[in-house]
């Protein structure tokens, strides 16, 4: 019988299946891929099924890699150290979880009126008046907002 333990095992006694190596249940249907059950709702990482031990078939062709955990986030891989352009984690298909300062909706580029130095965001910021005689200089961001600096002498 080509069918018995769902051909991943065979018939030890009535109604009891002997499980190949890999395979488990009351009648080897079950197989394991990278340490999950085919039963389990996180194999293949959510993404896809597991078709035979270490064998995922991912579900849509957006997700990809042996255990279909990788996928495009803005045209580059989620797992590539550039994703999200380097200030957060790509969560899922083109969603960016960005570190503090950076904006999601800017795929983790500084939020409007800020710019990148030294990884961190910062105002921008242009000098409008200097004088040296007070040691002031008076700057101006992109919303207008005034902010005044003293330089030491």
């Amino acid at each position: 019988f080509p069918h018995v333990c769902s051909s991943h095992g065979y018939c030890e006694a009535v109604d009891s299946c002997r499980c190949n190596p890999s395979y488990y249940g009351s009648n080897c249907s079950l197989s394991e891929c990278y340490g999950l059950l085919s039963n389990d709702s996180n194999v293949c990482s959510s993404h896809g099924s597991c078709v035979s031990p270490n064998n995922c078939s991912c579900s849509s062709s957006s997700y990809f890699s042996f255990n279909c955990s990788v996928h495009y986030c803005f045209g580059v891989l989620s797992n590539s150290s550039s994703v999200c352009h380097g200030n957060g984690q790509c969560v899922d298909i083109d969603n960016c979880d960005c570190f503090s300062d950076f904006d999601s909706s800017q795929q983790c580029k500084c939020r409007q009126g800020f710019s990148l130095q030294n990884g961190n965001c910062v105002r921008n910021l242009k000098p409008i008046l200097f004088t040296h005689s007070s040691s002031f200089i008076f700057y101006t961001d992109v919303s207008n907002v005034l902010s005044i600096q003293y330089v030491y002498p």
